[in-house]
């Protein structure tokens, strides 16, 4: 233990790790980024995600919004409807379902607006709030900022300086 703890460089041993899980979602966001038209979603359903955990999840969602704000290539309104609707992604933990809402937001996805504003409204971690509005803002400005001054007194001073901040630019 004190070479493991108290000793320089790396250990002599180093576990293996397996990348399945990473490759199983990175697999399934490459074929949700494919889908040219919406006629093709018929191919996803609830197996796709049998099993899996938040992590999972959470890599594919990264994967597939990574892939949306670096391209021009976005979901469909429709298959954001689809992959909540196979997945359950609006009734998940907060990681899974901030993701998800980016996602759907930034797809125009009419569905994950009154969700994307109840989270944003019903806690207080920057973490989800602050990017919250700034996708709330990119599907509708006008809807963004009059969610902020309806609940602006609710959040913390610097919050709400940020968000502020955020939407005035």
């Amino acid at each position: 233990w004190e070479t493991l703890f108290k000793g320089p460089g790396m250990p002599a041993f180093l576990p293996e790790v397996d990348e399945g899980p990473l490759k199983e979602a990175a697999n399934l966001a490459q074929r949700w980024i494919k889908v040219a038209d919406d006629s093709e979603l018929e191919q996803f359903s609830t197996e796709d995600i049998k099993g899996w955990g938040t992590q999972k999840c959470i890599n594919l969602l990264d994967d597939v919004l990574s892939e949306c704000e670096t391209s021009a290539k976005k979901l469909s309104p429709k298959a954001c409807e689809k992959m909540n609707e196979c997945y359950g992604f609006l009734k998940s933990n907060c990681e899974v379902k901030f993701r998800f809402l980016r996602l759907a937001l930034a797809s125009k996805w009419s569905g994950a607006e009154a969700p994307a504003i109840e989270m944003a409204t019903s806690q207080g971690r920057m973490k989800y709030t602050r990017p919250l509005y700034r996708s709330l803002k990119a599907y509708n400005a006008e809807l963004a900022q009059q969610t902020f001054a309806k609940h602006k007194s609710s959040y913390h001073p610097i919050c709400a300086k940020m968000v502020g901040s955020d939407l005035s630019s």
